[in-house]
């Protein structure tokens, strides 16, 4: 939370104090009216006057705190960023409060309807019962902030969410959501590597359409199974099939986009579903508990009517729960679902899934379907009207949570993993392997075997590249010069250790020593003013660029090929942006496309579109 957030909880709460302060003076003005006070009348304007005057010293304060924000962000262009950043977050608490009220307020009057003040008792009860009803609002509307505070603070996730861009591509695993187990006979249909009948009708019962255009691309997984990679270009979707121990299971992955975007907001939206749902049970059981004290007759509508309201709100938990499993089930590839922190060890050598997340993914399969048991249970408990049924599901609840998510994956890391971890993580080693040498294109590289040995006069003599090549210049001796000959401005400033890179120039091969000019983020730290360093010195200016192995005749210095300044080319060689943002010497940052001017020597400003 920002100082500009915590400005405006200042002013909510100067609002708030006035509005207060308003309906207080009110009852106190009217019963100084009624017994004619004197004295209460000026002790009730008293008050007015100086809450009044303590609400605007606060509302003022923290008005001018934004406005100064926002003169500063707009004088650098970036206004429309400061105010999309708070209403954002502001945006999400109001939201999730408007969710909370609403959804605690209705089962509230649900049980107001349920039961109402009774006639023969509301002599008694009416005034008790209104006065419960000012503290439950309050209770109900405190309770509705506090659950939608802590949203704000992923505000960041929820903008990724709505502007998150969609991508297509090959899964990274075979170990995620099963879709349906296909029959064995089509393991012939996937060798063959063909669209069959029953394959294209096996994929249509799920809603799935396979055309003619279709590739199945089939690879080695080990010796006791085989990979297939499915993708439908005219439906721009892949599938992932995996065959182990002779049986066929088809998943739809999850693509990158689902992850780095959505998956984030479903996982803080559902865990905070489930403390909806919880907290809704307290308040709706207290406002219960009051009713079935209340009097007698509210009491035999409560014992009546709670089986049914109490059933549809546990529903709602299962529902939310069985969401919550699934996500959860997502979560695996985030991070370790072992209990206290065991096999960690493990997650230090590899990431992604491995043998007790593929247990774990089973486990939760089982959990839900417990949990979809006890909703059918529930319901049918609807008739039976029994309280021990209620409690026996409660406990069957909390065991299969114990035993399936917490207990069992811990009994298979201590009984099969632990013994020997490499025997059961080999097969998802060797598949964390395989992506991995894929994703850096690692598994397109020409392995050749070199015969190790001395360099001799034959050997260079037989190679001219290499021997037009042999590096004479030493690096820190160039720096030197660098700092000498090509330092054209105090801000700016080269690496100790200059590159060496290799370039075509004629139809040959150049080895090259590089060096950019970059900016000198220290220069003029004691004089120069934030303005100066953020906003007006943000780039370097050009590289230098020298042959390994060529001098000047007349002094011996190196044979600059571009220098920067202003030779920005060198035959086929074309520096066409020579300022410098990101450099090897950048610690700090800096704010480009303002209004302030930077300073650049062709007088130019940041053309590009990273930061």
């Amino acid at each position: 939370m920002t100082k500009s957030d915590l400005a405006i909880v200042q002013i909510l709460f100067a609002i708030t104090l006035a509005v207060v302060c308003i309906m207080v003076v009110v009852l106190m003005l009217q019963h100084a009216r009624r017994i004619r006070s004197l004295r209460l009348r000026v002790q009730a304007h008293l008050l007015w006057s100086s809450m009044c005057l303590i609400s605007v010293y606060l509302f003022l304060l923290a008005v001018a705190h934004l406005y100064t924000e926002h003169l500063w962000f707009e004088h650098v262009g970036y206004a429309h960023v400061f105010w999309g950043l708070l209403k954002g977050r502001w945006g999400l608490l109001t939201k999730f409060t408007a969710v909370a009220l609403v959804f605690i307020g209705i089962n509230s009057f649900v049980g107001h309807r349920i039961c109402p003040v009774s006639v023969e008792f509301a002599r008694w009860t009416s005034d008790r019962t209104r006065q419960f009803y000012v503290l439950h609002a309050f209770l109900i509307f405190s309770v509705s902030i506090v659950l939608a505070v802590p949203m704000m603070f992923f505000w960041d996730d929820f903008v990724r969410y709505e502007n998150g861009p969609e991508w297509t591509g090959t899964p990274e695993t075979t170990f995620q959501k099963l879709l349906f187990v296909a029959k064995e006979d089509l393991s012939t249909d996937l060798d063959n590597g063909s669209v069959t009948e029953n394959l294209r009708r096996e994929f249509e019962k799920n809603g799935v359409v396979l055309s003619q255009d279709v590739d199945l691309e089939s690879f080695d997984f080990n010796q006791r199974s085989v990979k297939w990679i499915i993708t439908d270009r005219g439906n721009k979707k892949t599938y992932s099939v995996a065959k182990e121990n002779d049986i066929l299971s088809f998943y739809v992955p999850k693509d990158l986009s689902f992850f780095l975007f959505e998956f984030p907001v479903y996982w803080r939206v559902s865990l905070w579903l489930k403390m909806l749902m919880w907290v809704n049970l307290l308040v709706t059981g207290f406002l219960y508990n009051f009713y079935y004290r209340r009097d007698p007759q509210t009491m035999a509508r409560v014992e009546y009517y709670l089986v049914i309201h109490g059933s549809i709100l546990w529903l709602m938990l299962l529902a939310v729960s069985l969401w919550r499993s699934q996500i959860n089930i997502w979560g695996v590839l985030y991070r370790s679902r072992v209990p206290l922190g065991i096999g960690h060890w493990i997650r230090r050598i590899v990431d992604g899934l491995g043998y007790i997340d593929n247990k774990l993914i089973g486990a939760y399969h089982v959990y839900m379907i417990c949990i979809f048991v006890i909703g059918v249970v529930i319901l049918v408990n609807l008739f039976w009207r029994k309280r021990v049924v209620w409690y026996s599901l409660i406990v069957a609840w909390g065991l299969s949570y114990l035993i399936l998510v917490q207990i069992y994956p811990l009994a298979v890391y201590l009984v099969q993993v632990r013994p020997n971890p490499l025997t059961a993580e080999k097969l998802f080693l060797a598949d964390h392997i395989r992506s991995t040498r894929c994703a850096f294109g690692l598994d397109r590289i020409e392995e050749r075997d070199q015969i190790r040995g001395g360099a001799t006069l034959e050997s260079i003599n037989q190679n001219t590249e290499i021997r037009e090549n042999i590096q004479l210049w030493d690096r820190r001796v160039l720096y030197e010069v660098l700092m000498d000959s090509q330092f054209i401005r105090p801000y700016y400033q080269f690496h100790p250790y200059t590159d060496v890179d290799r370039y075509w120039v004629d139809g040959k091969c150049r080895q090259i020593l590089i060096a950019a000019r970059e900016i000198n983020s220290e220069w003029g730290s004691g004089s120069q003013d934030w303005v100066s360093q953020k906003l007006t010195y943000t780039h370097g200016y050009g590289i230098c660029a020298v042959p390994v192995n060529e001098f000047k005749e007349d002094n011996g210095s190196p044979n600059f090929w571009i220098d920067g300044n202003p030779n920005n080319s060198y035959k086929n060689l074309d520096v066409n942006r020579p300022q410098i943002y990101y450099g090897e010497l950048t610690r700090d940052y800096v704010i480009v496309n303002t209004s302030q001017k930077e300073i650049d020597p062709q007088n130019e400003q940041y053309q590009g579109f990273g930061g």
